[in-house]
C-alpha cells in the first residue's frame, strides 16, 4: 500500500462543462478544502504495465479502467487549524487536513489566498515516529488560475528531519495537457499536471557528510472540477514517453457535501499528555497513566498498537466529562519496544507513543 504523502492531496477536484474551459480558481479550492472526508483507491497491478499519458495539448484520453483497485484505509478530514495539536507551529495556516491510518495521525497545514494554495508543513505521529516538517519557503501546490499552459516551481531550503540529517526539495510543475479522465466511476473532463521533483537527503556526523542522496521522481496528476481525480508515478527513464512504465496509480474521491467545524466541534478536540512513568518498566509493575486534555464524546475507544500497526490491546475505560482526566493502562505481558496508544472519540482521534522496557 502506498505510503501517505502530502502530494496525495493534490489529486483534487471539482465540476466542469468541457476540458478546454477548465480553470481551477480559489473558489474551487475552497470547495475541496471544505470537504468532510476523502477516500483514495490504489491500483494493485501496476508492475510491468505502461499507461498512455498522451501528448501535450488537448484531446487526450486517460483510461484507468484497466487497473484493479483497493480502497485505501486512510481517512481524510478537514479540521480548523486552531483546534489541532500543532497549531502553534503553523500560525499562518488557514486550512488543515487530518489523515488517520492504523496507529497514525498526521496533520497537513496549508494557506489559501487569491494567488494560490500553499503547503506549510506536516506534523503528527506516524506509527510511533514523531513528524514535524516545515516548508521554507511555503510550497506552492497551485498558483491560480490553474489552466492549460500554467506552470510554477519550488526551490526549498534544507530542513532538518533528525539531528544531523536534512532534506531539501526542488520541483517543477506544468499544466501541459487536457482531455478526458476515465475512472471506474465515470468519465470526467480534466487537466494534466506533470511534476518533476528532486529530493536531496544528507546525513552528517562529526562535521563530515556520511550519506548523501538525490532522488528524482516524475508524476502526473489529472485534476477535474468534480469530486474525483487521479495520479500516476512513472519511471524516470520514461519521463518523456507517451506510454511510460508505472510505479504507481491511484485515484481519489471526496465528499460532495461541504462541512465546517463549529466552535463546539473545536472545543471537543483533545490531546494526550506523555505517559508516566516513562518508559514503562517493572518499577511500576508495567502500569502507566496517560493524561487526557480536552473534551471526550461518548463512547470513546482506547487501543494500543505495535510499531507494525498491529493492534495488541483494547482498553475499556469509563470517563468523566470535563478536562484533566487520567487513564490507567495495564502494559503487562508486552515485549520491550515502542507502542502507540490511539484514543478515538466521535470523529476525532489522538495518539501517543509509549515505550516499554523489560
Amino acid at each position: 500500500m502506498k505510503t501517505f504523502l502530502p502530494g496525495l492531496l493534490l489529486l483534487l477536484l471539482f465540476s466542469s462543462s468541457g476540458f478546454a474551459q477548465i480553470s481551477l480558481t480559489r473558489a474551487d479550492m475552497e470547495k475541496f478544502l471544505s470537504a468532510k472526508s476523502m477516500t483514495s483507491y490504489e491500483a494493485t497491478d501496476v508492475e510491468g504495465k505502461t499507461f498512455n499519458v498522451g501528448t501535450t495539448g488537448q484531446g487526450n484520453t486517460y483510461d484507468y479502467t484497466g487497473f484493479t483497485f483497493d480502497k485505501n484505509s486512510q481517512r481524510f478530514e478537514t479540521v480548523v487549524p486552531s483546534s489541532t495539536p500543532y497549531a502553534n507551529e503553523f500560525p499562518k495556516a488557514t486550512h488543515a487536513q487530518r489523515i488517520v491510518t492504523t496507529g497514525s495521525e498526521v496533520y497537513l497545514y496549508s494557506r489559501l489566498d487569491n494567488t494560490g494554495w500553499y503547503s506549510l508543513g506536516i506534523a503528527g505521529d506516524a506509527s510511533g515516529q514523531a513528524i514535524l516538517l516545515k516548508y521554507d519557503p511555503e510550497r506552492p501546490e497551485f498558483l491560480f488560475p490553474v489552466k492549460l499552459g500554467a506552470s510554477w516551481s519550488y526551490d526549498g531550503k534544507p530542513s532538518e528531519i533528525a539531528p544531523g540529517a536534512s532534506t531539501q526539495t526542488r520541483s517543477q510543475t506544468t499544466v501541459d495537457a487536457a482531455g478526458t479522465l476515465v475512472l471506474p466511476n465515470g468519465s470526467f473532463d480534466c487537466l494534466r499536471l506533470k511534476k518533476v521533483e528532486w529530493n536531496s537527503t544528507k546525513v552528517e556526523a562529526g562535521g563530515q557528510v556520511v550519506f548523501s542522496q538525490v532522488k528524482k521522481t516524475v508524476s502526473y496528476s489529472f485534476i477535474t472540477l468534480t469530486n474525483v481525480s487521479a495520479d500516476l508515478d512513472i519511471d524516470t527513464l520514461d519521463e518523456n514517453s507517451t506510454t511510460p512504465k508505472l510505479h504507481g496509480a491511484s485515484y481519489l474521491t471526496w465528499s460532495s457535501t461541504p462541512t465546517s467545524v463549529s466552535a463546539s466541534d473545536a472545543a471537543r478536540a483533545f490531546s494526550l499528555g506523555q505517559n508516566f512513568p516513562n518508559p514503562v518498566s517493572s518499577e511500576s509493575d508495567f502500569m502507566t497513566t496517560v493524561t487526557l486534555d480536552g473534551e471526550l464524546q461518548h463512547p470513546a475507544s482506547f487501543e494500543l498498537y505495535n510499531i507494525y500497526g498491529e493492534r495488541v490491546s483494547t482498553f475499556s475505560r469509563s470517563f468523566v466529562a470535563g478536562n484533566g482526566r487520567t487513564i490507567l493502562l495495564d502494559m503487562r505481558g508486552l515485549e520491550s519496544g515502542s507502542y502507540i496508544l490511539v484514543v478515538r472519540s466521535g470523529d476525532r482521534a489522538a495518539a501517543k507513543r509509549i515505550p516499554v522496557v523489560k
